[in-house]
């Protein structure tokens, strides 16, 4: 762990910097409990006022929580930071359905090319969950959407690349964000289910390509059935989030 006396801290960082690099140079894991603010203090020789300003703009940067009675905690990752930022740009920038989904073909490839070579068993059973379920239970109401973003988080974890999992969630939140209002005729199909068990036995072949082009194709797919229901789907505004 660091302390006040590792003089590799830039001594014309601010407060906040300081403190950041403190935390991610120091070994902590997320769900470590960290040092308290007057700690902070001490070690690092700014106010307790300062500090916790610190602590407050870490908060809100996702790398801190506080827990009232507990202390300060690394945070565990989430996604909801960047879910935020997206919005934000969604909002600002006019982005569209469209947008969303070409974000969701650049994630979804990239995923299930690593976890083509990157998968462990323990990813494969996760994937192997949901798509049990998909392949029996695809029929009924809220399977394929609710057990299919489950099968692509699992996938994004297999990538075993974090930065892939951070961007993968918040994408497949506004793609579930998107259904209500983009309803495809005929309800849910088992086209839907076999394309997952294709890209899930490209990945158990461990073949990048054949992995990565049945995802293209099942992303291809769903789309030809939004435009045959809503054929302006790719211009449409991304639904606001419910706060």
């Amino acid at each position: 762990m660091l302390t006040v006396t590792d003089t590799t801290l830039p001594a014309s960082a601010s407060t906040v910097a300081h403190l950041e690099d403190y935390i991610r140079r120091g070994g902590f894991r997320p769900g470590d409990r960290l040092p308290s603010e007057r700690a902070f203090s001490e070690l690092l020789g700014f106010s307790r006022t300062a500090v916790r300003e610190a602590v407050k703009q870490l908060n809100q940067k996702g790398l801190v929580r506080s827990s009232v009675g507990r202390g300060l905690f690394v945070q565990e990752r989430s996604s909801g930071a960047v879910a935020a930022s997206l919005d934000t740009v969604l909002h600002l920038e006019g982005g569209t359905i469209g947008d969303v989904f070409e974000m969701r073909h650049v994630l979804g490839t990239a995923a299930a090319r690593y976890a083509a070579t990157r998968a462990t068993p323990e990813d494969l059973t996760a994937m192997r969950l949901p798509l049990e379920e998909m392949l029996h239970h695809y029929r009924l109401p809220g399977v394929l959407s609710r057990a299919g973003h489950a099968f692509q988080l699992a996938l994004a974890h297999a990538s075993h690349n974090p930065l892939l999992v951070a961007l993968t969630e918040p994408v497949m939140d506004l793609m579930d964000r998107t259904r209500p209002h983009t309803p495809l005729r005929g309800g849910p199909s088992e086209r839907g289910a076999l394309d997952h068990q294709h890209i899930y036995d490209a990945i158990i072949a461990r073949d990048p390509a054949a992995a990565a082009a049945a995802m293209e194709d099942h992303l291809r797919y769903y789309e030809s059935r939004l435009a045959a229901n809503f054929p302006d789907w790719r211009t449409l505004p991304v639904p606001p989030a419910h706060r």
